[in-house]
Formats: structure tokens, C-alpha cells, sequence
């Protein structure tokens, strides 16, 4: 009787932990909140090195509007501190589809369009 009711208690564990509200803890959120307060991001990459530092690159794209053009913005966080954020934007052309991979000796290459 006591083999099938620890495995009915695990069960019951999982699904009670599964449907728990909020994040685990120790778990690191970045906003991706545009400074300016009616753009999008868009084409989120994230590379992580081994040693768990992470490197996010988006694209923030202005409502239909001609006078303005996409940037790219660039953040990197290491042990849950959020670092400084680059921009890369320009006033006569656009920047867009970001992307990011992480090197093994903790440099971070962007690509974008």
C-alpha cells in the first residue's frame, strides 16, 4: 500500500509545482522596455557563455513614422547584474534584424542589417 502512495504524493508535488504563479527564484528578468514609449522590439537574440554571462540584442522600430528609423540595442548581464546598454543608431539609415553570438573569451560579436 505505502509503494503506491509515495508515487501518487510525487505526482500530486509535480502538478501543484507546475501550476505555481511567478518565476522560480533567482531568476533574472530584462524589460525589454523601449526608452522611447511607442516603439517595438523586435528580433530578440540572446547568446550565453559558458560561464553563464548573457549577451541580448534587439531591434526597437518606430510606429509607421518616416522621420525616425530602427536602432539596434545591446545589453549584457553577468551574475544577475544588469550591465550598460549600447545603441547603435543612425539619422539618415536604419538598423534591424539584430543577432549575436558569444566567443569563448567573453567578447560578443553583433550582426545586423
Amino acid at each position: 500500500m505505502y509503494k503506491r502512495i509515495f508515487p501518487l504524493i510525487l505526482c500530486v508535488f509535480f502538478l501543484l509545482s507546475a501550476c505555481s504563479p511567478g518565476l522560480p527564484e533567482g531568476t533574472l528578468t530584462i524589460p525589454l522596455i523601449s526608452t522611447i514609449t511607442d516603439w517595438s522590439a523586435l528580433n530578440v537574440s540572446i547568446a550565453v557563455e559558458a560561464d553563464g554571462d548573457k549577451h541580448v540584442v534587439w531591434s526597437e522600430c518606430p510606429p509607421i513614422d518616416v522621420s525616425d528609423y530602427c536602432r539596434v540595442y545591446y545589453q549584457r548581464t553577468r551574475g544577475g547584474e544588469i550591465g550598460p546598454r549600447l545603441v547603435f543608431a543612425n539619422d539618415s539609415f536604419g538598423y534591424s534584424m539584430a543577432n549575436i553570438v558569444a566567443l569563448n573569451d567573453g567578447r560578443a560579436v553583433i550582426a545586423f542589417y
